[in-house]
């Protein structure tokens, strides 16, 4: 068996620079950004014109990031995007772009990209939503307790807990993983949605894949695993507008009236209160 690759036509022209965009300046983003200078200094070596890169990000060094970023504390309170352009355009003599601001589902239509390299190098900031506060509770309070044969909680983890009412500020556009679409992907419930907490390294390929294939999908929708009369949603703050949501209201469950709700419901489901 042979395996063959290939390049686009474009990588084979010598005569003009590869547009690359680094999306993320964080732990991954800035060890790529950092070493891209050295394929650049190869490919001109071999006669090529190499690269253009740009990357992007809205996020400031904080004293955290000097831990396993490279950045120093006089960086705390920059541009990560900028403060890592600067630093390879002195050090090389290049003229690489930074873009101050976070990557969005319009960002290569707004800044008329002419990218032909995209890299991403960000973390998936996600919110967990569900359709009714009990299916809420199911999915965060409850969310590890056995139900067969029933488990045990430990009343003094709802101080930890708040239900938020929100309301989404646009139409929202979403991948579908609700039970009549799954055999489509040659899937059934029990294999992605009721799979078990230990096969989640199976399971989560299918939300990266929603993620990467549809670029402009802004969630995942799914049946609640542990509430199948109610809906959830996986929104994925990167494609939701800023801000992303309204919140309404919020709520500790640790205080009436939603601590008797919560526990209501662990006595209706036979959960052992400690």
């Amino acid at each position: 068996m042979q395996l063959e690759h290939s390049l686009a036509e474009f990588f084979r022209k010598p005569y003009q620079p590869i547009n690359v965009l680094v999306v993320g300046a964080g732990g991954n983003g800035s060890a790529i950004f950092l070493h891209l200078p050295y394929l650049h200094q190869a490919l001109r070596v071999w006669g090529h014109a190499g690269l253009n890169v740009t990357i992007v990000d809205g996020d400031e060094v904080s004293e955290t990031n000097c831990v396993r970023q490279p950045f120093a504390l006089a960086d705390v309170g920059l541009n990560k995007a900028v403060v890592l352009a600067n630093r390879v355009n002195l050090f090389w003599g290049l003229r690489w772009r930074a873009v101050p601001e976070q990557f969005c589902r319009n960002f290569l239509d707004y800044h008329n990209d002419q990218t032909h390299l995209l890299i991403s190098c960000v973390d998936i900031h996600t919110y967990y939503a569900a359709s009714t506060p009990e299916c809420a509770d199911m999915e965060s309070v409850l969310h590890e307790i056995l139900l067969s044969p029933p488990g045990v909680l430990d009343v003094s983890e709802l101080q930890y807990y708040h239900l938020a009412q929100v309301t989404l500020t646009d139409p929202l556009t979403y991948v579908s993983f609700h039970t009549p679409y799954l055999p489509q992907l040659g899937l059934t419930r029990t294999e992605l949605i009721d799979s078990l907490p230990g096969c989640y390294p199976e399971t989560r390929p299918w939300a990266e894949a929603a993620y990467q294939q549809q670029p402009r999908s802004q969630a995942i929708g799914y049946g609640s695993r542990r509430d199948d009369s109610a809906r959830c949603l996986i929104l994925f703050e990167q494609r939701l507008p800023s801000p992303p949501i309204s919140v309404l209201k919020t709520e500790a469950l640790a205080l009436p009236p939603r601590r008797q709700e919560v526990l209501a419901l662990v006595r209706r489901l036979k959960i052992r209160e400690i």
